[in-house]
């Protein structure tokens, strides 16, 4: 018989209002949404991977999709925008698109609270719509609140494709990882909008 822990979507909702994650009303919701697709609210999960859907049920966080629903510009969008949300108005990202300078190479470009970034890409083809990972990784974490915010964003899953990521406090991360989810990934502390603008007014 196995000995590992058993986790249920109950228990999970429980946890994300007990750390201050989720509000009641919001895991009420989840979990109302998880019934409503004939999932047992009370059943006991090894893998703790499959409990995480409850975050975008509960209207929390944001997914790492494996590639863009549509054009590749618009998954870049609707990612930082979603990850921009969860500071709750603290953090606006506006203007995001892909940019090529005169010499041909592609960045990716978003402005943070007015300040202009962009980090070079390199994706597989001009057509594909899988996103360059270290790029996205990279621009999340210019979405962290800092200035004394202590939050950083946490990837919930082992595998950053369809993962579901949230923007924790160092003490609700590790309630979570108690809880059992391997929260394999932190990116912190790179909020600075004190910082020189990258300006994009060369890039087409």
């Amino acid at each position: 018989m196995s000995n590992a822990i058993r986790r249920t979507l109950r228990e999970f909702a429980d946890t994300l209002v007990r750390l201050g994650i989720a509000t009641e009303e919001q895991a009420a919701a989840g979990l109302a949404e998880a019934a409503h697709i004939d999932m047992d609210l009370d059943e006991g999960f090894e893998d703790m991977e499959e409990l995480t859907f409850l975050v975008g049920e509960c209207g929390l966080g944001f997914q790492t999709p494996e590639k863009a629903g549509g054009e590749l510009a618009e998954g870049y969008e609707e990612l930082l925008r979603e990850a921009a949300a969860c500071s709750g108005g603290s953090v606006v990202v506006e203007d995001v698109k892909l940019v090529n300078d005169e010499d041909g190479y592609e960045y990716l470009h978003f402005r943070r609270n007015g300040r202009s970034i962009r980090h070079l890409t390199e994706h597989l083809s001009d057509d594909t719509r899988y996103m360059d990972w270290n790029v996205a990784f990279d621009a999340i974490g210019d979405l962290v609140p800092g200035d004394g915010d202590p939050r950083a964003f946490y990837q919930l899953d082992e595998d950053s494709y369809d993962a579901w990521w949230l923007l924790l406090t160092p003490d609700q991360a590790d309630g979570l990882k108690k809880f059992g989810l391997p929260m394999p990934v932190e990116i912190g502390n790179r909020g600075r909008d004190e910082s020189p603008a990258a300006e994009s007014d060369t890039l087409t």
